[in-house]
């Protein structure tokens, strides 16, 4: 039978996962709370050893070979000595005044990865835990990234060096592994209607722990998942990836799940992904800081060009850009092409264009060719000063410039196009 405690349901399943210290503070709560554990939940294989001197300490250790797993001390010391406190009630010395409080286990976190599961569980508990842990508990240093493929998953990394912490994943009920492959299921709750779905906690090495959940509408559970993480933990996706090979026929919701994420980085990727989806991902992308679009489409066609709203937009497979769908690139401040099948000429005609003015909201581009040209059929009519081999500037018409520069490598030749712009100058 299922204790309910405001909006959410305490499942003992989730309270069995708990340790020692979480669980006395989940008692703490309210009198229901108290009995709830006391009835529910059963610590087997465990002995605990009392040590009296100047204090007392009750430590708990595995009855199988005597691995310490908690300690309680109770003595006197000034506050000024204490680590980071706060009033916890014991019993019947404070029964009178019971606050609210999440232990310092919570708040010091030794494995970050794992305490962020502890405290998504604690806010599970009830509506009131919810929201002490989102208002009481920070974490620091952490970013947010979102993959999107068959399924949907978020990954907790490091600012520093984007190690990672620990991740959330929700994939359809129907990808759930073997019993023998998987650990115990319990049902947890993502958030608002949906309170019972199954989930479960894995242990993977060096990527960190991983929580599980299953559901048929995975990106609906997706979507209230990522709510619930960004308002307790103040965390939005810096980065995502959407993999259009893996989402098959769901491309289009995972697109739309995708732009309400509205991730700042984006890339794109996936193999022999039809045309059709390829245009329409690109088209229905949500304007973010960078694109990196890295789909290999089966065929191409001449279906156009977008009109793109990203600061900076880098297709790798870019054999169908024309020149003339530049033009509808107006707000894009960088652009790249690799496999471009630009030649010589038409990159002449752009750079004539650029130097009447047009693209006046373009800082750089990139164009990565297939073949070779001939460096004196891109200079026609520039009137370009050579800076060093392979190194020119130009003079615009309006007073801006650029510098270019020819590269050379495996695949073909290329041009690299940064624009110095006079307005930028005067800011």
């Amino acid at each position: 039978m299922k204790f309910l405690l405001m909006p959410y349901l305490v499942q003992k399943a989730v309270l069995e996962r708990m340790g020692l210290l979480e669980l006395f503070d989940v008692t703490r709560l309210s009198k229901r709370m108290r009995n709830k554990v006391k009835n529910d939940v059963r610590i087997r294989n465990v002995d605990f050893d009392v040590h009296i001197g100047n204090d007392v300490t009750f430590f708990f250790v595995t009855t199988e070979d005597r691995t310490h797993i908690g300690t309680f001390n109770v003595e006197t010391i000034p506050l000024e000595d204490l680590p980071e406190s706060t009033d916890r009630n014991i019993g019947d010395l404070n029964i009178d005044h019971p606050p609210l409080s999440i232990c310092p286990c919570i708040k010091k976190v030794p494995s970050l990865g794992s305490e962020i599961y502890k405290r998504f569980d604690f806010t599970r508990l009830s509506k009131r835990m919810r929201n002490k842990v989102k208002n009481d508990v920070w974490i620091r240093k952490v970013e947010l990234a979102v993959f999107i493929d068959n399924d949907v998953t978020f990954y907790f990394t490091t600012t520093e060096d984007g190690a990672s912490v620990c991740t959330f994943n929700v994939e359809p009920l129907s990808e759930l592994p073997p019993l023998e492959d998987r650990p115990e299921l319990i049902d947890r709750n993502i958030g608002g209607e949906l309170s019972r779905v199954a989930s479960a906690l894995w242990e993977t090495g060096d990527g960190g722990p991983w929580m599980s959940f299953h559901l048929n509408d995975y990106l609906q559970g997706a979507r209230t998942l990522y709510e619930e993480l960004v308002e307790i933990f103040s965390v939005s996706a810096i980065r995502g990836t959407l993999n259009l090979e893996l989402a098959g026929n769901d491309y289009r919701p995972a697109v739309n799940l995708f732009n309400e994420l509205r991730p700042r980085w984006i890339l794109v990727e996936g193999e022999n992904v039809d045309f059709e989806a390829y245009m329409w991902t690109l088209e229905h992308l949500s304007s973010s800081k960078q694109l990196g679009y890295e789909v290999k489409p089966t065929e191409y066609l001449d279906l156009g060009m977008p009109a793109l709203d990203h600061e900076e937009v880098i297709i790798q497979h870019g054999f169908w850009v024309r020149p003339q769908h530049l033009e509808v690139l107006s707000a894009v401040k960088s652009i790249e092409f690799e496999d471009s099948s630009f030649t010589g000429n038409e990159i002449n005609e752009f750079l004539l264009r650029l130097k009447s003015g047009s693209y006046p909201n373009l800082e750089s581009a990139c164009f990565y060719l297939r073949g070779n040209f001939g460096d004196q059929v891109v200079l026609d009519g520039l009137n370009a000063i050579e800076k060093d081999e392979f190194d020119y500037i130009i003079e615009f018409d309006n007073g801006d410039s650029c510098e270019f520069a020819f590269t050379v490598d495996e695949s073909g030749q290329g041009i690299e196009i940064k624009i110095k712009r006079m307005k930028n100058e005067n800011q």
